[in-house]
């Protein structure tokens, strides 16, 4: 696993508006969320696999995660408890108060092949 990072130009801590549009061929209309997190310190440079390993129903490997000027990019492989397999592949950018990301999850489970993209962009609206 690789995970290169350089804290100095992550987005910096706050309160951000994220929204999240979530695609599939399975899906008949795009879902799109939106809600208020607190980044913290360093939460760009933390690993994501632990944030993955509290989201229930898969245990998830990190394959790489790279960080650094202003780009994101990762790969990660879970096993679903239910029986089989999602792989999600991501790339994004950053700049002190946002950040875009896109992702392209593959599952496959009993029998069947799905895919599911993402886009998730994030504004920093002010402190927590």
């Amino acid at each position: 696993m690789a995970v290169t990072a350089v804290a100095e130009d992550f987005p910096e801590p706050g309160l951000y508006k994220i929204t999240g549009q979530v695609t599939s061929k399975m899906m008949p209309v795009a879902r799109t969320t939106e809600t208020q997190e607190c980044i913290k310190e360093n939460q760009f440079i933390d690993n994501p696999e632990a944030w993955m390993q509290q989201q229930p129903g898969q245990e998830c490997d990190l394959i790489s995660y790279d960080v650094d000027n202003g780009n994101i990019a990762m790969e990660m492989s879970c096993t679903l408890d239910e029986g089989g397999t999602a792989r999600m592949v991501g790339s994004g950018s950053y700049t002190s108060s946002s950040f875009k990301l896109k992702n392209k999850m593959t599952i496959e489970a009993h029998g069947m092949n799905m895919e599911v993209n993402t886009d998730v962009t994030g504004q920093r609206t002010g402190s927590c």
